[in-house]
């Protein structure tokens, strides 16, 4: 009988460890349950940023044949950018004398005078027609603006002096073109 006791207690023991096994297993499964993912729910579109009005401004070009005069054409200032700034770069890149590196990189206007920051590339001497021509353009490009009067000339924050044989200390007043007027906004170009 000792091996009936014995089997049978082995049995029992098996049966114990085993159902101390599944209780355990559904405990752990139970305790670590791994969560559902949400369902979705409904997509709120993100609304597109403002679209910033477009502003034309008038281009300067170099007359050809020696005279001191400027053709002008119709430009698209790219959203973000300072018509201001975009206007003399756009006047900048059209001179054969000026470094394609140098630039207007920002034109703060206070009571009448825009002060025109330019990087050190700008700063250098040019031939006297070329600083008749890029002096005058600037004046006349700037004086498309309403709210500016004169012009003050920095490169790298700090005056520039001369560019060659031209003066450009102080403050210098802007050239009106024929027909230019006045259209109330500011930073934009004179209607004409």
């Amino acid at each position: 009988m000792s091996n009936r006791n014995n089997s049978i207690s082995l049995v029992v023991s098996v049966l114990m460890i085993g159902a101390l096994g599944v209780v355990g297993w559904f405990a752990y499964d139970k305790l670590n349950d791994t969560p559902e993912p949400p369902t979705p729910g409904p997509v709120n579109p993100v609304p597109p940023a403002p679209v910033e009005e477009l502003v034309g401004v008038q281009l300067f070009l170099p007359a050809k044949g020696g005279v001191l005069e400027f053709e002008t054409q119709e430009g698209t200032v790219p959203v973000g950018a300072d018509p201001c700034v975009y206007a003399v770069n756009e006047f900048l890149r059209s001179l054969d004398a000026v470094p394609a590196t140098a630039e207007a990189v920002s034109c703060v206007i206070e009571d009448g005078v825009a002060t025109l920051d330019f990087n050190d590339e700008f700063r250098r001497t040019y031939g006297t027609e070329d600083e008749a021509i890029l002096y005058n353009g600037i004046l006349a490009v700037m004086g498309q603006f309403e709210e500016v009067s004169s012009v003050r000339f920095l490169a790298a924050g700090e005056p520039i002096d001369t560019i060659g044989n031209m003066d450009l200390t102080g403050f210098h007043p802007v050239t009106r073109q024929p027909g230019s007027g006045s259209n109330g906004d500011s930073r934009k170009p004179a209607s004409s």
